[in-house]
């Protein structure tokens, strides 16, 4: 006898989500502040790169260098996809998908190579990368119980890794019981996407409902990458939170106010994501990997400092200052090295 579930209201999708969502935070916080310290080696921004008297800050980007020598060893140029059966009865089957793949990454998906490049190189540097696979395809009736496609549009997205939230102590996608990845829309995009048809308890569609808000700093995700300043100045936008499970995909927004867009049976039947991993964990029932950037930190650090400190030593040798009367104003700052 099949079993009959209970449909959940509004407030109860939302309320499992942020749950979950909850959790995933906090359990990948140590995650989140590392992969902070390398996005910042990255950009040459650490902050053992100091201020001191006679000299500024100077962004170094050893790191990037160093990925730039790596990153074409994993992908480069536009390699083929190749498709492989599990038995010898397969063998044919393959080589058809094996065609129709490639064709769709040459000719459907709009950047195909820059996206798959992009999801190389997040994994090199974090060591861990994932990338999405969305479907829109919709059909109409032909008649005699056959559908004619009427749109067939497949992507790839590959979200900021501080964007995606999952059990860090489940190794596989698979396993996951669901993983959430959050994003950033323009209200009037939303209320265009027909995929966001859930309708209130009112009769309204909310993606018509809603209004954006403004955008705020959080170290739990990629807004902590950022400008604070560019951060501050998103007025009108909405977080957009996407819970997917092998059985259901769960939209919410984040505006003025929080709604579900969509809450629908998932079609494919399994978490349709992907993750690469550049070097795994000597640990292994780890969800993350490790990367350049994690090879790397602790040398980034100690090159700032000791390029800060080299700076600072050879230009207050070169700028000597002198005391030469009782009572004469010393910038104290400019006697003490640190």
């Amino acid at each position: 006898m099949e079993e009959i579930k209970e449909k959940k209201t509004e407030q109860q999708i939302i309320d499992q989500l942020k749950k979950e969502l909850k959790n995933y935070e906090q359990s990948t916080t140590d995650e989140r502040n590392e992969l902070n310290e390398i996005y910042k080696n990255y950009m040459g921004k650490m902050d053992e790169v100091q201020a001191v008297p006679y000299d500024v800050k100077e962004p170094i980007p050893k790191l990037r260098t160093e990925i730039a020598y790596v990153k074409p060893f994993v992908f480069s140029g536009e390699p083929e996809i190749e498709v492989e059966g599990i038995g010898d009865e397969d063998k044919e089957t393959s080589k058809i998908l094996e065609k129709m793949v490639n064709y769709r990454i040459t000719q459907s998906i709009p950047n195909a190579y820059e996206k798959i490049e992009q999801w190389v190189h997040q994994a090199v540097t974090f060591g861990t990368s994932v990338i999405k696979v969305v479907w829109n395809f919709q059909t109409q009736p032909a008649g005699e119980g056959f559908e004619t496609p009427i749109v067939d549009e497949p992507d790839l997205e590959v979200p900021n890794l501080m964007d995606a939230y999952y059990n860090p102590l489940i190794p596989t996608i698979d396993g996951q019981q669901s993983i959430i990845f959050r994003s950033v829309l323009n209200p009037d995009d939303i209320k265009k996407n027909p995929a966001y048809n859930f309708v209130g308890a009112d009769g309204i569609r909310n993606a018509d409902k809603i209004k954006g808000k403004e955008l705020r700093q959080d170290t739990y995700n990629s807004t902590s990458q950022a400008n604070q300043v560019a951060v501050s100045n998103q007025k009108d936008v909405v977080e957009v939170y996407e819970r997917i499970t092998k059985d259901r995909i769960t939209t919410i927004a984040e505006g003025t106010q929080t709604l579900v867009l969509r809450d629908i049976e998932n079609p494919d039947g399994y978490i349709n994501a992907v993750k690469l991993i550049f070097e795994p964990n000597t640990v292994p029932n780890f969800f993350s990997g490790l990367g350049v950037g994690h090879n790397t930190l602790g040398l980034g650090k100690s090159y700032f400092k000791l390029w800060s400190q080299t700076l600072q030593s050879v230009k207050m040798t070169n700028n000597p200052m002198s005391v030469g009367a009782k009572g004469t104003r010393i910038k104290k700052d400019q006697l003490v090295s640190k």
